[in-house]
């Protein structure tokens, strides 16, 4: 949650123990959890454990990848792969594409139009279109963004998508990876999109959230879908946050979706969850002692989640 408005990514995975599906929508520290995850091969047996969170307590702090007051979307593009680089060290893309146990996806959104410049005041145009485009029909997003999932070359991921926005598969390599997951976080405005992925057709590629910020497609492979998040009301795409449209149903059946209260989020410093304004809003200081707050604030409501998973499980194993 702590870098959430700085970071997004998208993720897919397998438990091969579990036959369970796991579908997350990343904040950084969420990111950097699984990196480690994927990194040094966690493995969750009969329950799923989320205490790795504060391993990322190590990342926010440190002055080298510390954006100034009002930092530019270069600056915030250039920490982000520094962050990266930090977190990967020199075997971290060999060990997540070879993980066997997490089968990382990215999902991203390959900008067309005027929202692949980097002008701001022509991205602002494209975005406005996009807002436009979306009220009268989430479908005309598609002739400005394109999905494209990154993910291992033998994944057998299979989705369905009402809407269907043009959807590309890509294998994860030692050449894109680093700069597939930068872009499943570039949030316009904010950061720069990220150009010519390796593997991929030539172009700028932004946050997948644009079109998947919540999802509403439907995952076809076999189990539940376990989807922690922090609302529990999803919306499909960027521009639906403040509408009234709904997800369908139909792609919920199968998913067990974990979320805060409202009287949680309520009690967080300024009443809610961190998000990309407080880059402009608060200065360094006070916006990372806010982030603090709230990922101790989340590590005791995860003890606290954790505890009763438990027991219910000692109940379980008890009837």
């Amino acid at each position: 949650v702590c870098l959430r408005a700085f970071f997004y990514g998208r993720a897919y995975y397998k438990f091969d123990h579990l036959s369970t599906l796991l579908l997350i929508r990343h904040s950084m520290s969420r990111l950097l959890t699984l990196i480690l995850a994927c990194r040094f091969g966690v493995k969750f047996s009969g329950e799923f454990n989320y205490t790795l969170s504060s391993c990322c307590l190590f990342f926010i702090p440190q002055r080298s990848t510390r954006p100034s007051n009002k930092p530019t979307p270069n600056e915030i593009t250039i920490k982000a792969r520094a962050l990266l680089e930090d977190v990967f060290g020199d075997n971290g893309v060999t060990e997540i594409i070879n993980n066997p146990i997490f089968k990382a996806h990215f999902i991203v959104a390959k900008s067309n139009g005027f929202i692949a410049s980097e002008n701001k005041l022509i991205q602002l145009m494209g975005l406005s279109k996009s807002y436009m485009l979306n009220r009268v029909n989430r479908k005309l997003l598609g002739s400005q963004y394109e999905r494209f999932i990154f993910g291992p070359a033998t994944s057998d991921l299979s989705i369905t998508d009402s809407y269907n926005f043009k959807t590309q598969n890509i294998a994860l390599t030692q050449n894109n990876l680093k700069d597939a997951l930068l872009a499943s976080g570039s949030i316009p405005l904010v950061m720069q999109g990220i150009k010519n992925i390796a593997g991929s057709p030539q172009g700028i590629y932004r946050d997948g959230g644009i079109i998947d910020y919540h999802f509403d497609l439907k995952i076809n492979n076999p189990g539940l879908i376990l989807y922690p998040h922090f609302n529990s009301d999803p919306k499909a795409g960027w521009f639906d946050k403040n509408l009234k449209r709904k997800v369908s149903p139909l792609n919920y059946d199968n998913v067990v979706m974990i979320t805060p209260s409202k009287e949680f989020v309520a009690s967080l410093p300024y009443g809610k969850i961190p998000d990309r304004n407080d880059f402009t809003d608060l200065d360094a200081d006070t916006r990372i002692k806010y982030w603090n707050i709230v990922f101790s604030e989340t590590e005791r409501l995860a003890e606290a989640f954790d505890k009763k998973l438990k027991m219910l499980l000692i109940f379980k194993n008890k009837i």
